[in-house]
């Protein structure tokens, strides 16, 4: 972390089926904990769609979306949501970059950005990409979760 200004994870596991312990929740609290010492004061997470925050208005899409993510992916949800807390909990600028499924196609548009849910099941890793660093150089969304997904 030495000479950074800024921390972004996209850390998880390799597959649905290793998503047994608590990989994401455990990295992030390490990582919370070392930037005070390190004076890095920003942390980007890109996480789960189905991750729940207090201020979501959820969709009919948003709903379905958790479901069907708790029923594939147990553990992994379950991690995703103890790592927010875990954030939330910190006393560091996080923001959480809530993704469904990243598709590995590069960027056409900027993503739809919503606190409801998306209203598509997909992402382009593009799109995601881009967001990210925009994130960094503008700063905004601290301490929240938007929501993306890519406009058809």
């Amino acid at each position: 972390l030495s000479g950074s200004d800024v921390v972004i994870s996209a850390i998880g596991p390799r597959s649905p089926q290793d998503a047994r312990g608590q990989l994401t929740s455990t990295v992030s609290g390490h990582i919370a904990r070392a930037m005070p010492g390190h004076g890095i004061e920003r942390y980007i997470v890109v996480t789960g769609a189905a991750v729940i925050m207090p201020d979501d208005e959820r969709n009919f899409t948003g709903w379905l979306m958790r479901q069907l993510a708790r029923l594939r992916y147990s553990a992994l949800v379950t991690d995703r949501q103890a790592e927010y807390e875990v954030l939330r909990d910190s006393g560091i600028e996080w923001t959480l970059v809530r993704c469904p499924i990243i598709a590995s196609n590069g960027f056409v548009q900027p993503p739809r950005v919503s606190f409801v849910r998306p209203s598509s099941f997909t992402l382009r890793a593009g799109e995601l990409a881009r967001f990210i660093v925009d994130l960094v150089s503008r700063g905004d969304y601290l301490r929240q979760g938007p929501a993306l997904n890519s406009l058809q």
